[in-house]
């Protein structure tokens, strides 16, 4: 998996998984997950027949009206480190505003709340710290961006410096994020910069880490696992989510062991599963963070045509019907058609039960993907 970059400087890449746009994707077979490429963002339009599932089949506890106001059960402290240098050449402006991109207090601010309502409560981040820094920030082998370099990159991407990796150990060393940590200030890290800053969507530190839709990261201090998000102003709110889409399938296959299409052989194969990439079957669970149950490509968030899915079962996990036995028709109506209603939708499908399955595994995904702790 590779690094942030412009959504409109996709083609020109040549391989997936830049922040904002990596992919965490389960192999067609047998295999562990394996990568898929991530073209621009697919927004549907607002609207469309009876969807059949309903909007939230795991949890009808309440309504949206004031859950952002809801102090959640569980919260993420987070340090936010927002590299936006100051451009001489512009007059003063910050890149971010010189530009035109997302304010990034404002969008992580968003992010946060975002969680709070989607969760229904349950999780919530709370951003204790966020710095900006006016600098570029140091990639691998001690490179850094002058002004004008990085403007000439995003004039012809062709100059872009490669390898493109931001030096995380360095930035972790610099902010005392593992010190933040260990010592319980903070439970992750948010970096916020624009395309060819280096940073993946979604990376692991501290001991026992995993692949979180990148490599490990290691030789930090880190005394506990602590995610750490890349996040690009330039690319939009959604696609912060679509980060976190990625971040939980890749803990969810590191629970199980792995993570196939066309397979049953564990329940997060069977959420997962599209019937357009499982011939072997013809149904669907409920999708994936590319591909809804009921498309037959990936971003295809608008697909009006029907499907039949067994997602609803998994407001009762464990004790689900199986599969072939528990089919209801799904549209994009249940989640209003658009990238960021279907990336709700499937996160408040996931199972948020305490303990431990009848397979051995948590029954509370939604805690093991806010959380990685709860994964080992």
């Amino acid at each position: 998996m590779m690094r942030a970059s412009s959504r409109l400087l996709v083609a020109l890449l040549a391989a997936c998984a830049l922040a904002f746009g990596a992919c965490s994707q389960p192999a067609d077979s047998s295999a562990d997950v394996a990568p898929s490429a991530d073209p621009p963002r697919r927004v549907g339009p607002e609207g469309a027949e009876d969807g059949g599932l309903p909007a939230d089949t795991a949890d009808a506890e309440a309504s949206d009206a004031g859950d952002a106001a809801v102090k959640p059960d569980i919260v993420r402290k987070v340090m936010v480190i927002d590299f936006d240098p100051v451009l001489t050449t512009r007059g003063g402006m910050k890149i971010s505003q010189a530009r035109g991109w997302l304010d990034p207090k404002t969008e992580m601010q968003h992010v946060a709340e975002w969680f709070v309502s989607t969760t229904r409560g349950r999780f919530g981040f709370e951003i204790v710290s966020h710095q900006t820094v006016n600098e570029f920030p140091l990639l691998t082998g001690g490179f850094r961006y002058t002004e004008s370099g990085y403007l000439a990159v995003l004039a012809d991407p062709s100059k872009a410096r490669r390898p493109d990796g931001a030096d995380y150990n360095a930035i972790l060393t610099r902010f005392k994020a593992c010190e933040a940590l260990n010592a319980g200030t903070i439970d992750e890290l948010w970096l916020i910069g624009g395309p060819w800053y280096g940073y993946y969507e979604s990376r692991l530190a501290g001991p026992n880490a995993f692949f979180y839709n990148a490599p490990v990261l290691t030789g930090t201090t880190c005394a506990r696992l602590m995610p750490i998000m890349g996040f690009n102003p330039e690319a939009g709110f959604a696609n912060a989510i679509h980060d976190f889409g990625h971040r939980t399938e890749s803990t969810m296959a590191f629970v199980y062991g792995g993570w196939s299409q066309n397979s049953l052989a564990s329940a997060w194969d069977r959420f997962g599963l599209v019937a357009s990439q499982s011939p072997a079957f013809g149904f669907s669970g409920c999708g994936t963070t590319h591909r809804p149950p009921n498309a037959l490509q990936d971003y295809e968030y608008d697909a009006t045509r029907s499907t039949s899915s067994t997602c609803g079962e998994f407001g009762k996990y464990p004790n689900m019907l199986p599969a072939g036995q528990s089919l209801q028709p799904v549209t994009c109506a249940a989640w209003g058609c658009t990238d960021l209603g279907y990336y709700e939708w499937w996160f408040r499908q996931l199972p948020r039960k305490a303990g431990v399955g009848p397979d051995g595994k948590t029954m509370d995904w939604l805690r093991a993907a806010m959380d990685p702790n709860h994964a080992l």
